[in-house]
């Protein structure tokens, strides 16, 4: 009877062991490629230049992007040089300030193709409504050049 209590025990931390193994062992870079399909796709942004100026904001899963504004349109590739989980405050399309806080997935990206940006910080999240949306800077080495505000996704 000793020996069958053994037996169950070492079975049941056999199995605990084996499975956190299986957890641990993952591929790291598969969530990472399925977190990049959530920012695919087109956004129209709003907030920061104007309430009721639409800018379009496309990325390809190609590794191309195409930055739609009034004046230009600036077509290049981007590069994903790292993600985390942070936080971004987010601009308030009625009261017209910066604030609230959300937490984020920041996709940080070599980008190409403008003179005045070349980097990407893409903040993706999920609005209280259920909405995806994206926050998203330039900048320029390591100086923020601008927040573009919130970017909804077109449907």
């Amino acid at each position: 009877m000793k020996g069958a209590k053994i037996f169950s025990t070492m079975l049941a931390v056999l199995i605990a062991a084996m499975g956190v193994g299986f957890t641990s062992c993952r591929d790291n870079k598969e969530p990472e490629e399925d977190s990049l399909r959530l920012i695919i796709g087109k956004w129209t942004l709003r907030g920061a230049q104007s309430f009721y100026s639409n800018y379009d904001l496309e990325f390809i899963e190609d590794g191309t992007y195409s930055y739609v504004t009034e004046n230009e349109t600036i077509n290049g590739n981007y590069k994903i040089t790292g993600t985390e989980k942070t936080t971004c405050d987010i601009f308030n399309l009625w009261t017209g300030e910066y604030g609230e806080t959300i937490d984020a997935t920041l996709y940080k990206m070599l980008a190409s193709g403008s003179n005045v940006f070349d980097q990407l910080w893409v903040y993706y999240y999920v609005s209280a409504y259920g909405y995806s949306q994206l926050v998203v800077h330039l900048y320029s080495g390591n100086e923020l050049v601008q927040k573009l505000g919130v970017c909804i996704r077109d449907r």
